[in-house]
């Protein structure tokens, strides 16, 4: 969880100038966008671990956009929520 929101910050401070106003957009901003981002965890068909990534929702509906090679060659994933809750998606 600490990679995900280690990238999120990082990500978000490249868009911003460095100020004292700057810097509260941006704690507001993080503040907003992290219950949207999730942690994909991916397995094999022998629910061995493949790999990780990061992805994030995009309505309410609980569609989820993440990279393709997050998922490629993966049998099911496990996405958690920055709220502790955890879903499966069995592919």
């Amino acid at each position: 969880m600490a990679g995900r929101q280690f990238f999120l910050f990082s990500c978000i401070l490249l868009a911003f100038p460095f100020s004292a106003k700057a810097d509260e957009k941006l704690v507001e901003l993080v503040k907003k966008t992290k219950p949207a981002v999730v942690l994909i965890q991916t397995f094999d068909k022998d629910n061995k671990p493949l790999g990780q990534g990061s992805g994030f929702f995009v309505n309410n509906k609980g569609h989820i956009v993440t990279n393709h090679h997050v998922l490629e060659g993966a049998y099911r994933a496990t996405i958690k929520t920055s709220s502790g809750k955890e879903y499966q998606d069995d592919r």
